[in-house]
């Protein structure tokens, strides 16, 4: 067993396992999130991760492996509120992408990835270099932390990745238009405000 590190550690605890000579990873995940909203999304899609599982053995099926197979989840619930959850899914070898060469040499393959990604009704929500693995396969994604509304998901990741990299992702999700119309209006609105501070 070796930890590994991550990018939040107050909320996440993930272990690089080998058992029978096949690399899986254990992760504990601890719930903060307690919005109405993400109770709302639990309760009509089941907890993010049941989720991510059933999706991702669907993408598999289908000839798709662009994110890590969930084989076990176990939720832990203090009365009707989740407080943690267990999960054992595949390893996905390769490297993280490691700066912005890297980028720019695998774009495309990172807007492909991004499309089916959200072709098998899934979405990163975290888009950075160390959540995009470049495996022998293509482009893989790794810890999916969708804590929203899946069309809402999508499209930051659609928006981050035009902001972080300038990637234009084709076809743009639902309400794409809409919502990166409210975020450039909150962006202006802050402008706003701090000009009047100063």
């Amino acid at each position: 067993t070796q930890v590994l590190a991550g990018t939040n550690a107050q909320r996440n605890q993930v272990s690089l396992v080998t058992y029978q000579g096949q690399k899986y990873i254990f992760k504990t995940s601890i719930n903060d999130d307690n919005r109405l909203k993400k109770r709302i999304v639990d309760w009509v899609h089941g907890t993010f991760y049941v989720y991510c599982m059933k999706r991702g053995w669907q993408a598999h099926q289908n000839g798709s492996n662009i994110a890590p197979l969930i084989y076990l989840v176990i939720d832990h619930y203090s009365g009707k509120r989740l407080t943690h959850s267990h999960l054992i899914a595949e390893y996905v070898d390769g490297h993280s992408l490691r700066n912005a060469f890297e980028v720019e040499q695998y774009g495309e393959a990172i807007k492909q990835a991004i499309v089916e990604l959200h072709q098998h009704k899934m979405a990163s929500a975290d888009l950075h270099l160390g959540n995009l693995i470049v495996s022998p396969t293509g482009i893989r994604f790794i810890d999916l932390s969708v804590r929203d509304w899946l069309c809402v998901a999508q499209c930051k990741d659609v928006m981050s990745a035009k902001r972080k990299w300038n990637l234009d992702v084709s076809p743009k999700p639902r309400f794409f238009y809409f919502l990166s119309s409210k975020e450039r209006l909150r962006l202006w609105l802050r402008t706003m405000r701090e000009r009047k501070a100063n």
